[in-house]
């Protein structure tokens, strides 16, 4: 297993042999999988950009905004001044 930790994130992202086996031309992607892509593409660009994890979405649809409301003020993120938003559904 290779691990991840997201800077100014609280998780860390670990990789296992089940993850690689997704990346198989006839297999799906996984959420390990979809949260590590853009941890990795996000890497030094945090300033005009915000990449929310593959659960945002789904707890935003299960619970509404107060499911997700403190998701960016426990790290003082602002959203609206940000140029780009990745939501990933």
């Amino acid at each position: 297993a290779h691990g991840m930790k997201p800077s100014g994130r609280g998780h860390y992202l670990t990789l296992r042999v089940q993850d690689y086996l997704r990346l198989e031309p006839t297999e799906y992607l996984n959420d390990t999988l979809i949260d590590f892509w853009m941890l990795w593409i996000s890497q030094g660009d945090s300033i005009m950009t915000h990449f929310f994890s593959t659960h945002f979405f789904s707890t935003l649809t299960k619970k509404g905004p107060e499911g997700v409301k403190n998701w960016t003020m426990k790290r003082s993120i602002d959203i609206f001044k940000k140029q780009l938003i990745f939501i990933p559904i």
